[in-house]
Parts: C-alpha cells; sequence; structure tokens
C-alpha cells in the first residue's frame, strides 16, 4: 500500500482516506487523501470528498466538486462502521431547502434542494 501511495495511485489514496477518516477517527489526514483522489479524477473519491466537505462545513467547495460528475447511485459502505458526527447534521440545516423541495423525495431533486438532497442520500448510504 505505501509503494502504491507513493506512486500516487488515486485509488490507493481513496482507501487510505477510508480508513484514516472512518476507521482511525483522523479526519484530517483522511481528507489529504481524500482530496488526492477527487483531484485525480476518482470517482468514489470525488463524490465522498464532495459530500464530506458539505457535511462539514466547506458548502462551496464541496458543491463545485460535486457538480464535477454525474454520480453513481449504487455505493455502499454498509459494512464500514461509520459515526455520524453531531456537525454533519448541522451544517446540514444550514443549506436546508423550503418545506416545499423536502415533500418531493430524494430522487426529486431542483437547483434548491440539490445539494441538500445529495447529501442526504450520502448520509443514508455511510450510516
Amino acid at each position: 500500500m505505501e509503494a502504491c501511495l507513493k506512486a500516487g495511485n488515486a485509488e490507493a489514496h481513496f482507501i487510505e482516506e477510508v480508513k484514516q477518516y472512518f476507521a482511525l477517527d483522523q479526519p484530517k489526514k483522511g481528507l489529504k487523501h481524500l482530496k488526492f483522489s477527487a483531484k485525480n479524477n476518482h470517482d468514489l473519491g470525488t463524490y465522498f470528498y464532495a459530500n464530506l466537505l458539505m457535511i462539514t462545513g466547506e458548502h462551496e467547495e464541496g458543491m463545485t466538486f460535486m457538480d464535477l460528475f454525474n454520480w453513481r447511485t449504487n455505493i455502499t459502505l454498509r459494512d464500514v462502521p461509520i459515526v455520524k458526527r453531531p456537525s454533519y447534521g448541522t451544517n446540514m440545516i444550514l443549506i436546508m431547502p423550503p418545506r416545499i423541495c423536502m415533500l418531493k423525495g430524494k430522487e426529486d431533486r431542483c437547483n434548491v434542494c440539490y445539494y441538500y438532497k445529495q447529501m442526504q442520500m450520502f448520509l443514508d448510504m455511510i450510516t
């Protein structure tokens, strides 16, 4: 794994991010690896990076990364124990859309509720 990380393998950096951020509870180290994988066109790394930025309060940068790709819908991390941090909910509240958008369901997204519902689906996926 170390050789892959040193060689700049985006997949290795993504795996290291999951280990550091979620399993070892070292979010700063994890985000460093995740940023590398996202900037090197690793789709899943980009998806995670965008959502983690948004749920930790970096809304604009997260939204920029979110807009880069069309996201996969069949991703799961149910086997990895993940702690839902209180700040995630707080940051979701900051960009919560009007109630009318909330009634439409997660799959029906407009420009107003797109990012919020994307974060909501991400949290559902990892917890």
